[in-house]
């Protein structure tokens, strides 16, 4: 995913005036146990952008769930809910930046990947009527 955050991003961030403006985690079914990967949109960056590891190698992947939400509550100094989803969940529907591990049993084959380029329509007004 190319639109990931660091934990230095988001530090050097929050330090900079931003702040974490949501926080939700994506739980993954992996070999040895289940896996936990945030997703956090901040004041600086738009969307949801999943937590990366340092050079964004890959996904920060958290063995540990505890250990992720300390990460969010002492380090980030995020104070709002975390939500917890299971990959594949239909609630997921509505992110467009989610990973394909965390989408792939949501998207139709028929749909684009959520990362694929989205058209944009402009919707006019309608035309006011006039009396006459």
């Amino acid at each position: 995913m190319a639109g990931g955050v660091q934990e230095g991003d988001i530090t050097s961030g929050i330090a900079d005036g931003g702040r974490i403006l949501g926080i939700f985690v994506v739980e993954r079914s992996l070999p040895g146990g289940p896996g936990y990967i945030a997703y956090l949109r901040t004041s600086w960056k738009r969307g949801f952008h999943g937590l990366r590891t340092y050079r964004g190698k890959s996904d920060r992947v958290y063995r540990d769930l505890d250990r992720l939400v300390r990460l969010i509550r002492d380090e980030f100094g995020y104070r709002g809910p975390v939500t917890l989803l299971a990959a594949g969940a239909p609630e997921l529907r509505r992110f467009r930046a989610l990973l394909p591990e965390d989408s792939a049993d949501i998207l139709p084959n028929s749909q684009p990947h959520p990362q694929a380029p989205l058209r944009r329509v402009r919707m006019r007004a309608p035309a006011a009527k006039t009396a006459g």
